[in-house]
């Protein structure tokens, strides 16, 4: 049995149950948009996303690390810092303290910030 057939029936039965008696073009005429419309319900609903376990723990311990960070002491969280050439020139150079991040690094990691720019 069909989808169709079955929810022709199924509507046939609930309107003859109220009093409601359709013609059979208008009877399949509903079915077909009882089914349209279903379809169309399951093809927008959407499931909730799953989330792995080690994943979801991975993600909280990077967020957790990135709140840590402290802004850089000596550039101020710019990464960089305004040198100024006489009156007319200047140019911006990356802070030596945080490798150009922003942010204080520690002392293993500022060498690893400086070669991964190079």
């Amino acid at each position: 049995m069909k989808k169709l057939d079955h929810v022709k029936d199924i509507l046939q039965e609930t309107l003859e149950d109220l009093g409601i008696f359709l013609s059979e073009d208008s009877l399949n005429t509903l079915a077909d948009n009882a089914v349209l419309a279903a379809e169309s319900f399951d093809a927008h609903s959407t499931a909730p996303v799953a989330y792995n376990d080690t994943e979801l723990r991975e993600l909280k311990g990077k967020v957790e690390q990135l709140e840590e960070r402290k802004p850089c002491r000596r550039c101020a969280g710019a990464g960089g810092y305004r040198v100024n050439v006489g009156n007319s020139h200047s140019s911006v150079q990356e802070c030596f303290e945080c490798g150009g991040t922003g942010y204080a690094l520690e002392y293993s990691n500022r060498f690893t910030a400086r070669l991964g720019r190079i």
